[in-house]
This record gives structure tokens, C-alpha cells and sequence, in this order.
């Protein structure tokens, strides 16, 4: 579900940057394309290690 989002987010972003957005909303959401990328793969990721750490606790 939220790799989906954040790729809608991004889709969104690239869209308002090759239309030539100008308004300040428009702006700001051109300029978190980069962070939006970076969440949708470091927030699964993360999950990712918690469920591992603690499978490596229940069986150890």
C-alpha cells in the first residue's frame, strides 16, 4: 500500500515538474519527489529488519 502511494506521489511530482508548475504547491512537491523515492524503499526496508529481529529473538 505505501509503495503505491509514494509512487503515485512521484508520478505526481514528475507530472507538475514537466508541466512547468510554477505556484509555490507546486514547487514544494517537485522538491520532495526525492525524499518521497527515498521513503518508499527505506520504510519497508525497515520493517523488513524489525520482523527479522524479532523472528531471530522468538527462535534463538
Amino acid at each position: 500500500m505505501q509503495f503505491s502511494v509514494n509512487s503515485q506521489a512521484i508520478a505526481i511530482a514528475r507530472d507538475l515538474r514537466d508541466a512547468g508548475a510554477a505556484s509555490h504547491a507546486a514547487r514544494t512537491v517537485i522538491a520532495s519527489e526525492g525524499l518521497t523515492n527515498l521513503i518508499r524503499y527505506a520504510i519497508p526496508a525497515l520493517f523488513v529488519v524489525i520482523y527479522v529481529v524479532i523472528l531471530v529473538a522468538l527462535f534463538s
